[in-house]
């Protein structure tokens, strides 16, 4: 006799897991992937996906540990897929980790040579937002309009 410690998942996790939010898509996701359903290698693509896919809600919730590793399955199952790479950087910028960040950029841009042009220009406008020191905050209302606000 077998034994699993994992649940069965049901028909329509994996649908949960691309179409929920928050912790219903995160244990939909979980389901899905520990039941082992996609792990046959016709299946890597679609594995990959389900990684991503909870990573977007780990993202959310700024579980950037976490999205890193979602990341970093769903890379190894498709190494060609750009978004994942484009979106582990994000993590890391989110981490404050901005040289890891610009190489995963640089990564997605270099996986995937026929992206289009607008996406390319996209993980390059995260490259360098990664590259940029986050804005301080003040108290003073911008110059530009202080009076033609106040009706004067």
């Amino acid at each position: 006799m077998v034994l699993s410690f994992y649940k069965p998942a049901a028909a329509d996790d994996r649908e949960i897991c691309k179409t929920a939010s928050g912790n219903a898509a995160i244990a939909a996701c979980t389901r899905v992937i520990e039941s082992k359903k996609y792990a046959k290698k016709k299946f890597k693509r679609t594995l990959s996906l389900l990684y991503a896919d909870r990573s977007v809600e780990y993202d959310i919730k700024k579980e950037f540990d976490k999205v890193i590793a979602d990341h970093d399955e769903s890379i190894k199952l498709d190494p060609k897929n750009w978004a994942a790479y484009n979106n582990r950087g994000n993590a890391y910028a989110g981490k404050h980790h901005y040289d890891h960040a610009i190489a995963e950029y640089d990564e997605a841009v270099s996986s995937n040579r026929n992206m289009p042009r607008p996406t390319t220009i996209a993980v390059w406008r995260n490259a360098t937002m990664a590259t940029r020191p986050a804005p301080t905050s003040t108290s003073r209302k911008p110059r530009c309009c202080s009076r033609a606000s106040s009706g004067h």
